[in-house]
């Protein structure tokens, strides 16, 4: 199933934005040491383990469509794995999409490294009942 920000499927949750910088570091899927306390944050707001979970990074437009493509899934694996393990939840449980620089952000400009920042970024949806 395709899920993309702003759809009325998504319309529902609540919204965290996370700059893929206070994540990871350039050009990697591992997070980094500062990744914690954001993971936490989002952790914190999940007060029911069947709350449904999604994951969607985004990568700036950086390099080949297949890196940028394959960077973004990596990175939502991690981050989706990372909060399982935080709540305690089984593998798989968190759905993550990787969405390269398909859905960049409105009104950025992508040709100046501060857009292209702000377009490196993860989006946690969670549903509430």
């Amino acid at each position: 199933m395709t899920i993309r920000p702003g759809d009325s499927a998504l319309a529902t949750r609540l919204r965290k934005e996370i700059r893929g910088d206070v994540l990871f570091d350039a050009d990697s899927a591992v997070l980094g040491e500062t990744s914690q306390d954001a993971i936490e944050a989002i952790a914190s707001t999940v007060t029911d383990s069947s709350l449904r979970i999604i994951v969607v990074c985004h990568s700036s437009s950086d390099g080949s469509v297949a890196t940028r493509q394959s960077l973004s899934e990596q990175r939502a694996d991690s981050l989706a794995a990372a909060l399982e393990d935080v709540l305690r939840r089984p593998r798989g449980s968190i759905t993550r999409i990787g969405k390269g620089d398909s859905d960049p952000l409105p009104g950025i400009d992508q040709s100046t490294a501060e857009g292209r920042a702000l377009n490196r970024r993860c989006e946690v949806f969670i549903q509430f009942p």
